[in-house]
């Protein structure tokens, strides 16, 4: 499957959507917003609180019915992981973050679960062993 993205800087292009970065995704927000008429700045609290309410309800339902909503979705919620993963520093997302493609950010999510769930499977084994 390919992927039609226009961008307001860029050219039309045709991307496999494992190919699109983050940064891409992001413009591809920002101009939904400039298109729409919404004011947010990224990185501001209006714009966090935005991306919370629309992963948590789907507040903007216009969004939601984009035609890179899909995709936008990855975006959205690694943004939010990433600020919550670095609480209390820098609430900007990395370069390196922004570089990631889809496919790369996939493959890391994929990493996290196992992690995951290797460390919820030390702690139940911990527990099973107490006296």
């Amino acid at each position: 499957m390919l992927v039609f993205f226009g961008f307001n800087s860029y050219s039309a292009q045709a991307k496999d959507p494992d190919e699109v970065t983050l940064y891409e995704l992001q413009q591809i927000l920002l101009d939904y917003f400039n298109n729409n008429n919404i004011d947010l700045e990224v990185d501001s609290d209006e714009y966090i609180e935005y991306l919370l309410l629309q992963q948590l309800e789907n507040s903007d339902e216009t969004l939601s019915k984009y035609p890179q909503y899909e995709l936008l979705d990855y975006y959205i919620g690694e943004y939010l992981y990433q600020l919550e993963q670095n609480q209390g520093e820098n609430s900007q997302i990395s370069n390196n973050i922004l570089a990631m493609t889809i496919g790369e950010l996939k493959e890391e999510i994929e990493l996290r679960n196992v992690a995951e769930e290797k460390f919820e499977q030390e702690l139940e084994d911990l527990e099973l062993n107490e006296p």
